[in-house]
């Protein structure tokens, strides 16, 4: 976990991130990362659905923009996870409900825009066999689209690879995704990446490890929000 520690003392602001991969105990798994600056996108948390999670806000007197803050981070689909910092995950299993792939649906989106600096980020783990594939898509100097896919087979046990909207504050993710080794368990990955995210950035944290059936064997969610209630309570 040290070079992700790393990357994220360097990064304060990593934005919305993603590690997949395989834990010591050869369980596949996974965490979302949800970070935010201004009021509207801090007053989010994770809410668990049936096949996923889906971000929601908190108070509902403090809104912003739904469709950039409101999303399904993980769906589930048939022994696959899927996990993005956007609607590319639905737009993901919808692909897959309709026998196409990962690559053809992140075709179907573009680059923001209107955050020049933000990266569209996406990753999907066969739950049966370890493969993983991984997607980055942001604008370039020119603002031209740049779409960047990884796929990496049969992780081995206690590796995993991480990418995030941002490698430093407004900058896109640039380069490969980190290969981190996992050699712990789901609790303790959960903790560090918690305590090493910028405490005035942290909105959400949600992992999961899956077992022998793909269903989930393991989760645990950290919304900050929730937290700070029950701690006034």
């Amino acid at each position: 976990m040290e070079k992700l520690l790393s990357y994220l003392a360097r990064n304060t602001y990593p934005g919305r991130a993603i590690l997949m991969g395989r834990l010591a105990d050869s369980r596949p798994f996974l965490s979302f990362v949800l970070t935010g600056k201004r009021k509207e996108s801090l007053n989010r948390v994770i809410r668990k659905t049936e096949d996923g999670i889906r971000l929601e806000f908190y108070d509902e007197k403090i809104k912003g923009n739904s469709k950039i803050l409101i999303y399904n981070p993980l769906r589930i689909f048939e022994g696959k996870a899927i996990l993005s910092n956007g609607n590319q995950s639905d737009t993901i299993k919808e692909s897959l409900e309709n026998w196409d792939t990962f690559t053809s649906a992140m075709f179907l989106h573009k680059a923001d825009d209107d955050r020049p600096g933000n990266s569209k980020i996406a990753g999907i783990l066969d739950l049966r066999n370890g493969d993983l594939k991984m997607s980055v898509l942001k604008k370039d100097e020119d603002g031209v689209d740049e779409r960047f896919f990884y796929n990496y087979e049969r992780i081995i046990d206690g590796r995993a690879f991480f990418i995030s909207s941002y490698s430093a504050p407004g900058v896109p993710f640039t380069g490969e995704p980190l290969k981190i080794r996992c050699e712990t368990d789901l609790g303790t990955i959960h903790r560090t990446i918690w305590n090493a995210i910028a405490a005035e950035h942290r909105i959400s944290l949600y992992s999961a490890a899956f077992g022998g059936d793909c269903s989930i064997s393991e989760e645990i969610v950290t919304n900050r929000l929730i937290e700070e209630k029950a701690q006034k309570a």
